[in-house]
């Protein structure tokens, strides 16, 4: 449980135990946000796309057509993760770009409840230079002996995996519900 600085778990604004939903990304670090090791580019008509799926492009003040089949939201290369009603198994393609050392390695490592896992193919990433890309995918798989007869569609359940070299912990969150 992530709790404040008085000791006491942190509180959503109905006064209930915040989930990651209502938390964000944490305290903003200027020296680590100028060093963060690995980051998620999304493009331009990547984001485009995903507003398409949402139906708001119309919110932009932009005259694009969509096309009439686009990237559903977990598909945008982005670090956190959410997948509502999950069935069995889903595989999320991702992509990182090396802005740390030249030479780095990273491990995978997850947390997650025990109604799903968390994996990674490939599960060790190895650069060889500064702007190198490497794609990877998160396997999402549900274990349904752990979870609860009634659980509903919008419960969530939290976790999050990440990236780690000696000099850089690069974390993201992971939102599942199951139908």
């Amino acid at each position: 449980m992530t709790t404040d600085n008085t000791g006491h778990p942190l509180t959503d604004e109905t006064g209930n135990p915040a989930t990651p939903f209502a938390m964000g990304s944490g305290h903003f670090n200027p020296k680590r946000a100028a060093d963060p090791g690995l980051v998620y580019d999304a493009s331009y008509m990547g984001y485009l796309l995903y507003t398409c799926n949402l139906g708001v492009t119309q919110n932009f003040n932009i005259t694009y057509n969509c096309p009439k089949s686009f990237l559903e939201p977990f598909e945008l290369n982005y670090p956190s993760i959410q997948i509502h009603r999950l069935y069995y198994t889903k595989t999320i393609k991702r992509t990182v770009t090396n802005v740390g050392r030249g030479r780095s390695v990273y491990k995978f490592s997850a947390v997650s409840p025990k109604e799903y896992s968390i994996t990674a193919t490939p599960n060790i990433l190895k650069f060889n230079h500064v702007g190198q890309k490497i794609n990877f995918a998160i396997t999402v798989t549900a274990n349904w002996s752990q979870i609860p007869t009634k659980h509903g569609p919008d419960k969530y359940y939290f976790g999050w995996y990440a990236w780690t070299h000696q000099h850089h912990i690069v974390r993201s969150p992971v939102a599942v519900s199951f139908p």
